[in-house]
């Protein structure tokens, strides 16, 4: 065999072992090129002091850095993928350049991009996804070779110098900003009270207020679940009518309910889909708990003289009072002095002509409560004494007489 002789290039020292890629690499030689006279470097080789002669090790002027597109992250409303949210740019103002020729110890910056299409409010991603990290070759970018900026404006970049450690497939991470969840109780009744109305329940954590409250869930990209339980007063009051979102979205009487915030909407009858918006530079997502009144008003009318009393509650004629829908009502008539009750009216309809009704209400109506005056009897009015003197002047009259016969008989004798 020929024996070659080689020069060692100063920044290369002489070695007695075969080197190891780690100190290939350091040394900015390319293991991976084929053996090329024209552009190797022919006076830059690797000799070890045993004669060995490595034809396969070149020192390299240039090399290949690419970026990973395409990622299938987010679906339109109606279930349409919308592909390569980035674009790219390698040492380029042109967009989409995903490959580059780079020189060895040159800078280098990549600059990633959302689209943003102000005509399609779902392909404006950068709203709707942050940038994590870099990735080389599926290991996070990391050192003082690297300078990552993160921007929540749409744009990431990474610069770097150009080395035989910064050759290989550079991707980006991606994640969904977290949703912020208003959730407000509402009134049917849009004239209506929206204090003591109800309560909300959240898996693992209760909302017992009143007033509107907001929670943060995790990220958008997750499609995260949550479970929201709604509850009327314990009095029955109000009852909880249906979930709602400001867009009419979505819309279920299902009193718990799970929601889920996905950017690919599925068809699911045991979840629901409320809309994500982007608003003041947060993800919101709007839910409404709707809670009806369940009380009927009934009014009060009386004819004649007398009251209506509940549990220790009079009313008069023209009171009027609400009561919680299908639970039992007990009504007394309590007529006044000299006077009696007829009973109880619907409209021309007696429903009792008891003093006490008890029934279920359902419905608003009028309730009239009959009385009238007791009737007196026909006949001779006289005072007590009158008939004290009727019955016994004759008595006394009878015996003066009688005692006078019998005296006057004996004298005859």
């Amino acid at each position: 065999q020929q024996v070659v002789e080689f020069s060692v290039p100063t920044s290369v020292s002489p070695i007695s072992v075969l080197p190891t890629l780690v100190e290939f690499k350091a040394w900015n030689w390319n293991i991976f090129d084929s053996w090329d006279f024209e552009n190797i470097w022919k006076e830059i080789s690797v000799v070890t002091q045993t004669q060995g002669f490595f034809p396969m090790l070149q020192r390299f002027s240039t090399f290949k850095i690419q970026v990973a597109t395409n990622k299938v992250v987010s679906f339109d409303k109606n279930g349409n993928y919308l592909s390569g949210y980035l674009t790219f740019k390698i040492n380029s103002e042109e967009e989409g350049v995903s490959t580059a020729e780079v020189s060895a110890n040159s800078e280098v910056k990549i600059t990633a991009t959302f689209y943003s299409e102000e005509e399609n409010e779902l392909r404006n991603f950068k709203n709707y996804f942050l940038f994590t990290n870099w990735l080389f070759n599926e290991v996070d970018v990391k050192g003082n070779a690297y300078a990552v900026v993160l921007n929540e404006n749409g744009t990431a970049t990474i610069t770097f110098k150009a080395t035989s450690k910064t050759e290989g497939i550079y991707d980006i991470g991606v994640k969904g900003r977290p949703v912020q969840v208003n959730v407000s109780l509402k009134n049917t009744d849009s004239l209506g009270k929206t204090e003591n109305i109800g309560k909300i329940s959240k898996v693992g954590t209760e909302f017992e207020s009143v007033e509107n409250f907001s929670f943060e869930v995790g990220e958008y990209l997750n499609g995260e679940v949550f479970s929201l339980k709604a509850t009327g007063t314990e009095s029955g009051e109000f009852i909880f009518d249906r979930w709602q979102d400001l867009a009419n979205e979505f819309q279920t009487s299902k009193s718990e309910t799970v929601f889920e915030l996905n950017n690919e909407k599925i068809s699911s009858s045991s979840r629901v889909y409320p809309v994500v918006k982007f608003e003041d530079g947060k993800l919101v997502a709007n839910i409404d708990a709707y809670f009806s009144n369940n009380t009927s008003k009934i009014k009060f009318e009386i004819v004649g003289n007398g009251k209506i009393v509940f549990n220790e509650t009079e009313f008069n004629n023209g009171d009027s009072n609400s009561f919680v829908n299908q639970k039992q009502v007990q009504l007394t008539a309590s007529p006044n002095e000299e006077n009696e009750f007829v009973g109880w009216f619907v409209g021309d309809e007696m429903v009792s002509k008891d003093l006490t009704y008890a029934f279920s209400v359902s419905e608003d109506l009028e309730l009239t409560a009959k009385f009238k005056e007791v009737e007196k009897k026909q006949g001779l009015a006289l005072p007590i004494w009158a008939i004290v003197v009727i019955a016994v002047v004759p008595i006394v009259l009878g015996g003066i007489i009688a005692l006078i016969v019998v005296k006057v008989k004996k004298n005859k004798k």
